[in-house]
């Protein structure tokens, strides 16, 4: 874009320069150096983008592009309030972009506390605190009523077994016995290693009972299952009976794809198969 001597573009000054300038300009131009229409465009049109591309098996980032977006909406509504207040000294557009920046991000991410510390660094002022600690935690509970955070979702479209920090709600008449697989190829103390060996080719995991370490009974709840997972580390556990007969393993993943649903006004179980093997 050609501009006369003692000119620029505002559309030039965020397009064509990195992300990383345009989120400084966004943040520490004066006010008056960007206009309604230029800035709406590129903020709908960023937003567009960055959502296409953030799904690429490229690595395209989602911090920057999620913060120059916020940046962007944050300042236009700076600069909406300085259109609605003209002689108020107290509204500067560079600060609302910066919580509309926290905001942004915050809500994709579901971040708040860490967050705030890390843009209070970045900025260098403590008095930024509260107004973004606050907008990061209406940002994350808002993004909450409607769905899970962005790395929560692609963790489970990577059919990761993470455990949540608590247990599935109204789970305390669930039992072990009805996430373990069975049956269970148990191994003997002392065993032939042909029999060993054919074990191996002819099962898919790598898992097996060891009933000697740590054990829990078919009629244990699932609270006491995943509270053990989570706090021992564990990724098998192996179910017993009355006899100490092991019949049945419970795997990270069986916990991980187990999850508590509402339907009509009752509370169920749905547990959702990824993968046959354990």
């Amino acid at each position: 874009m050609h501009c006369s001597d003692g000119d620029y573009s505002a559309v030039a000054a965020i397009w064509f320069q990195t992300p990383e300038s345009s989120v400084k300009s966004l943040f520490h131009d004066p006010p008056g150096s960007h206009k309604f229409i230029s800035l709406g465009i590129f903020f709908l049109l960023y937003f567009l983008l960055s959502v296409c591309t953030y799904g690429l098996s490229v690595s395209g980032g989602l911090f920057i592009p999620a913060i120059l977006t916020g940046a962007a909406w944050g300042r236009l509504a700076g600069m909406s309030l300085t259109t609605m207040l003209p002689n108020s000294t107290w509204v500067d557009p560079g600060k609302y972009a910066l919580v509309g920046a926290a905001a942004q991000l915050g809500g994709t991410v579901r971040m708040t506390i860490s967050l705030t510390v890390i843009l209070i660094e970045a900025t260098g002022n403590i008095t930024f605190a509260f107004p973004l600690m606050l907008s990061l935690i209406m940002a994350k509970w808002t993004g909450d009523i409607f769905n899970e955070g962005i790395y929560d979702i692609h963790i489970k479209l990577s059919q990761v077994p993470i455990l949540q920090w608590e247990p599935p709600p109204l789970s305390n008449k669930i039992y072990a016995s009805e996430v373990m697989n069975h049956p269970v190829v148990v191994l003997k103390t002392v065993e032939n290693v042909g029999i060993i060996v054919d074990i191996l080719k002819a099962t898919p995991h790598n898992g097996f009972p060891v009933v000697d370490p740590c054990t829990e009974r078919e009629s244990a709840s699932l609270p006491r299952v995943f509270r053990l997972f989570r706090a021992l580390g564990l990724r098998h556990l192996t179910v017993v009976n009355d006899a100490h007969e092991v019949v049945g393993i419970v795997t990270r993943k069986d916990l991980a794809r187990f999850h508590v649903w509402r339907h009509a006004g009752r509370m169920g179980v749905e547990q959702l198969v990824i993968s046959d093997d354990s």
